[in-house]
């Protein structure tokens, strides 16, 4: 069941964490993979949900997934999925339910560019790379990517 994550922030906050470090542990320094802790994620949500973002958990006996949704700018924010849950449908039912909620219209998300995996998963999606990057490390060489969805039909 997907809900509202007010009051479950901390727990929302772990798989952030966890999905995030699983994530990114190939491409980032270990330094940056230890700041991301449970406390951490739940900050970054409570911080979100201040911007007025919609923050969802999708709840098994334990969070699942973790997604976060700008309805103003009709963005997702942040879509991550515990690691023992990748590959069983929790990221696809997220991704629907946030176009769902987001309704007709253009949808806008950024990834890592280096999260190949993650790339793949849009695409197959209805995603589609728009060409504007962002620079976050050009030491690094380390981007995020923007990418499109042209929406549910009304």
């Amino acid at each position: 069941m997907i809900q509202r994550a007010e009051g479950h922030l901390s727990a929302a906050g772990a798989v952030y964490a966890a999905a995030w470090q699983a994530s990114h542990r190939d491409v980032v320094r270990a330094e940056t993979l230890a700041r991301y802790t449970p406390a951490y994620g739940a900050r970054y949500l409570q911080g979100l949900a201040d911007r007025g973002c919609q923050i969802y958990v999708l709840n098994g006996p334990l969070p699942q997934g973790v997604l976060a949704l700008d309805p103003e700018r009709r963005r997702v924010e942040l879509l991550y999925v515990a690691p023992a849950h990748w590959g069983r449908g929790v990221g696809s039912c997220l991704l629907a339910f946030a176009l769902h909620t987001l309704g007709p219209g253009p949808v806008t998300l950024t990834v890592l560019n280096q999260n190949s995996r993650a790339r793949r998963f849009y695409e197959a999606r209805g995603f589609a790379c728009t060409g504007e990057e962002i620079i976050l490390s050009a030491q690094r060489g380390l981007s995020e990517l923007t990418y499109r969805h042209e929406g549910v039909a009304p």
